[in-house]
């Protein structure tokens, strides 16, 4: 389970995505909250992070409700858009939220990756 710093529960965690040098670059979450109608999208690995609370680490995601639903979909066979936490201060708030990072599956980094450079 991913959920915000406040507790609301965001989904669950699909996949991670990695570069060419195993490094995680975004997270695929499953956000639909029902098994009839699946919605998953990549947010940027920097929008997630990890804390302890009552002896448990849990993963918390640094973005909001319509962030979240303004997300693209994962779709694993197109270039991966994973979703920035938006910056409140930062004079590029006005840009789109998704943008294009060098990423792969987990399941296929290494196919995927082994023409790369």
């Amino acid at each position: 389970e991913v959920a915000r710093a406040n507790g609301a529960k965001v989904g669950r965690v699909v996949d991670v995505l990695l570069d060419g040098s195993a490094a995680p670059q975004a997270v695929v979450l499953d956000v639909s909250g029902t098994l009839e109608k699946r919605h998953t999208i990549a947010a940027d690995w920097s929008a997630l992070h990890f804390v302890t609370k009552n002896n448990m680490l849990e993963a918390q995601l640094d973005m909001s409700d319509q962030q979240v639903d303004a997300s693209p979909p994962y779709a694993p066979e197109q270039p991966v858009r994973a979703v920035t936490p938006a910056v409140p201060a930062a004079p590029a708030a006005a840009a789109p939220a998704a943008s294009a990072a060098p990423a792969t599956s987990a399941t296929a980094s290494a196919a995927a990756t082994h023409g790369a450079k």
